[in-house]
């Protein structure tokens, strides 16, 4: 009874991380569409800067993924893990070789399409769907 008690408090957890997660996508996904056009040529002061804040969303809903992914996984593989893996390789290899252009095709090409994926099964998860 003790164990089924501690893991529908985790599965809670969870479903209020993929909550935020699905929110805080909501944001996320046009702050990366706005660098992308910044960083092709469109850039600002901060757009270096607000590249950092997006890396940092980024690797955040990485972390709320890696801690739920039993969840977001359950019954079949949604968001493959070695995927992300291999997005976030290609979009480091960009930023180390300072191509703001590979690093804008990262991001819509590779970066974009695993946050939308997130958010949507997030969303499912957590019925903000019907809300």
């Amino acid at each position: 009874m003790v164990n089924n008690m501690q893991e529908e408090s985790l599965k809670i957890k969870q479903l209020e991380a993929l909550e935020e997660l699905y929110h805080y996508s909501q944001k996320l996904i046009p702050a990366i569409e706005t660098v992308s056009g910044e960083l092709r040529g469109n850039g600002q002061e901060d757009t270096d800067e607000y590249l950092k804040s997006i890396l940092n969303g980024i690797n955040w809903i990485i972390e709320v993924l890696n801690r739920t992914m039993d969840l977001v996984n359950v019954g079949e593989v949604i968001i493959d893990k070695e995927k992300i893996n291999l997005v976030i390789h290609d979009l480091g290899e960009a930023i180390k070789g300072k191509n703001d252009e590979m690093i804008a095709e990262a991001l819509t090409k590779e970066v974009l399409p695993f946050i939308v994926d997130s958010s949507i099964r997030a969303a499912v998860l957590t019925n903000q769907i019907l809300n």
